[in-house]
C-alpha cells in the first residue's frame, strides 16, 4: 500500500499543475478528505480522474472507501490499474446520475457517507435528482462539494437545482472557493469541514502551486524505484525528466506571449455575420462558458505540418467560442483565426474577446458562405477544426458546412474535430440538432462530402481539444 500511495501522490502531483478546469480546486478537495476522514466517499462524474485523485489517496490513507460513478470509464489507466488492485478500498459504478440501480446499492452505506462530490451535466435535471437521491445518504456530519460554481450561474440549470433545494432545506450553509472554474462546499455546521479555509480564492493558472517542491519529491522517488514503469497519460512519463516536464510549466507560468505574434491584417467578408437562426445564438450556453485549449493537440497538429513541410500554419478553428485554442496557435508563431456563430462573447467581453475581436476572432454564420483575407489576399488554411460543434448544426445545413470547409482548405489540408452523439437539451431548449450515432455518422458522411475534394479518415493524434462522454472523433484530408 505505501508503493500504491506513492504512485498515487506522483499522479497527483502531475494533476495538481496541470492547467484543467479543476486542477487549482484539488489540494483543497485532499485536505478536506484528509482532514474529515470520510468513511465513504462518493463521486458522481469521475471522467479521467483529476479530481478523484485526491479523494483516492486520502480514502486509501484511512482505509475508507471511495466509490465512483460514471457514464463511462475515462479513468487514466494508471489510476485504474490502482483502482483495481485495491478494490476493497475504491470501487466503481458504470450508469447514469440517476440510475435507481446504482442507487439501490449504495442504499447500505446510508448514513456512513461523510463527502459527496458531484461533477456531472451540471443540467437542473441531474442536478435536482442528485440533490434529492444523494444528500439522504449523507451522514449527521456529511458534506458536498459541487465544481463549475464560480460563478454560481455559470450553469443556469445546476444553480436553479441548488437555489431550488436549499430553499427547503435552510439547515445547510455553503462557500465557493473562486477561481478556476469555482468549487461549491456545502455543509451544516463549520465544524463538519475540519478547520479547513474553503472560500479562499485561487485565482488563475497555476494557483499558487509550489513547482520545485514538486519536482524534489518526485525526483526522490524516482530514486526509490517507486515511478517505474509508470506512464501517466500522454505526456508524462515517470522514467523521463520530470524536472524538465514540470519545468515546462513553470516557463509557461511566467509568459505572457510565448513567441512573437505573426504580423497580420485580417477581414472577414461574409453576408451572414451572426448565426442569428441559430438554437446557440437564441440560447447561448456554450458560447457562453467553453474556452477550451490543449497543448498536446497544438503540438500534435504543429508536428504533423512540420512532416508535410510546413514550418508555421495557417489555422482556423470554427465554433471557437473564447477563442483560446486559436490564440494558443497565435501565441506560437502561427496565423490563427476563429470564428463564431454568436455574439454574445464579444457583447459581454469574455475571454479573449475583448483584445481579439476583429483581429484574429469574428463572428459569423459557418453554414453560410464566408471567406478571410489577410492584406486583403485570400487565404487557405492548413489546418481548420470543430470541437462539439458539428451537432449543434442542422441536418439541412451539413452539406453547406462541409463545403465551406473544402472551399476554405489548401489542397493537402486536413479539417479535424469532434462529434457528440448525445441530445443536449438546455430549458427547454434543443441545442444538439443532428444527434445520430457514430455508425450512422460514418453513414452519412459519404453523402455529405460527395461534393467536396474531401476524404475520410480516422482520427489520427493522441490528443484532443474535447474528449467529452459519448463523443468521437474524426480527421478529413482534402485531395
Amino acid at each position: 500500500m505505501k508503493n500504491i500511495l506513492k504512485r498515487l501522490k506522483f499522479i497527483y502531483d502531475v494533476k495538481r499543475i496541470s492547467d484543467t478546469d479543476i486542477a487549482g480546486h484539488i489540494p483543497l478537495i485532499y485536505k478536506l478528505a484528509s482532514k474529515i476522514k470520510p468513511r465513504v466517499i462518493i463521486q458522481n462524474g469521475v471522467r479521467n480522474g483529476n479530481s478523484g485523485i485526491s479523494l483516492a489517496i486520502a480514502q486509501l490513507e484511512n482505509n475508507n472507501l471511495l466509490v465512483d460513478i460514471d457514464l463511462i470509464d475515462l479513468m487514466d489507466d494508471d489510476m485504474r490499474e490502482i483502482r483495481n488492485t485495491v478494490s476493497n478500498n475504491w470501487i466503481n459504478f458504470i450508469g447514469n446520475v440517476q440510475s435507481t440501480d446504482i442507487l439501490a446499492e449504495l442504499q447500505e452505506h446510508k448514513g456512513k457517507v461523510d463527502l459527496f462530490f458531484s461533477d456531472t451535466s451540471h443540467n437542473y435535471e441531474d442536478t435536482l435528482f442528485e440533490l434529492e437521491h444523494y444528500m439522504p445518504l449523507l451522514s449527521p456530519t456529511g458534506i458536498m462539494l459541487m465544481h463549475d460554481l464560480d460563478p454560481w450561474n455559470r450553469y443556469k440549470g445546476q444553480a436553479r437545482a441548488l437555489d431550488e433545494y436549499f430553499t427547503k432545506h435552510p439547515e445547510w450553509n455553503w462557500c465557493v472557493q473562486t477561481g478556476n472554474c469555482g468549487l461549491g462546499i456545502f455543509y451544516r455546521d463549520k465544524k463538519h469541514l475540519g478547520g479547513v479555509q474553503c472560500n479562499n480564492d485561487v485565482g488563475v493558472w497555476p494557483y499558487g502551486q509550489e513547482f520545485k517542491e514538486i519536482i524534489n519529491s518526485t525526483n526522490k522517488l524516482k530514486k526509490e524505484g517507486v515511478l517505474e514503469n509508470l506512464i501517466y497519460g500522454p505526456n508524462v512519463q515517470a522514467a523521463d525528466d520530470i524536472e524538465g516536464y514540470i519545468n515546462k510549466f513553470i516557463k509557461k507560468s511566467k509568459e505572457k506571449k510565448i513567441i512573437k505574434q505573426v504580423k497580420t491584417s485580417i477581414t472577414l467578408k461574409t453576408n451572414h455575420p451572426i448565426a442569428i437562426d441559430s438554437p446557440d445564438h437564441i440560447f447561448p450556453h456554450g458560447t457562453k462558458h467553453d474556452n477550451s485549449t490543449n497543448e498536446g493537440f497544438i503540438n500534435d497538429i504543429l508536428e504533423y505540418n512540420k512532416i508535410k513541410g510546413k514550418k508555421k500554419i495557417n489555422f482556423l478553428d470554427l465554433g471557437c467560442s473564447g477563442g483560446q485554442l486559436v490564440i494558443d496557435i497565435l501565441n506560437r508563431g502561427n496565423f490563427s483565426v476563429g470564428l463564431e456563430g454568436s455574439d454574445y462573447s464579444v457583447k459581454h467581453k469574455r475571454a479573449n474577446w475583448p483584445e481579439y475581436h476583429n483581429k484574429n476572432l469574428f463572428t459569423c454564420d459557418i453554414t453560410k458562405p464566408y471567406k478571410l483575407y489577410n492584406y486583403n489576399q485570400p487565404v487557405q488554411f492548413d489546418t481548420i477544426t470543430a470541437w462539439e460543434v458539428i451537432e449543434h448544426i442542422h441536418p439541412n445545413n451539413l452539406k453547406n458546412f462541409f463545403k465551406n470547409i473544402n472551399d476554405n482548405l489548401c489542397s493537402g489540408g486536413f479539417f479535424c474535430g469532434s462529434i457528440s452523439t448525445n441530445e443536449d437539451v438546455v430549458e427547454g431548449h434543443k441545442l444538439h440538432q443532428s444527434v445520430f450515432t457514430k455508425e450512422e455518422w460514418f453513414n452519412m458522411i459519404p453523402n455529405i462530402l460527395k461534393e467536396t475534394d474531401l476524404e475520410l479518415f480516422h482520427y489520427p493524434f493522441p490528443n484532443q481539444v474535447r474528449k467529452d462522454i459519448g463523443s468521437f472523433h474524426i480527421l478529413l484530408e482534402k485531395k
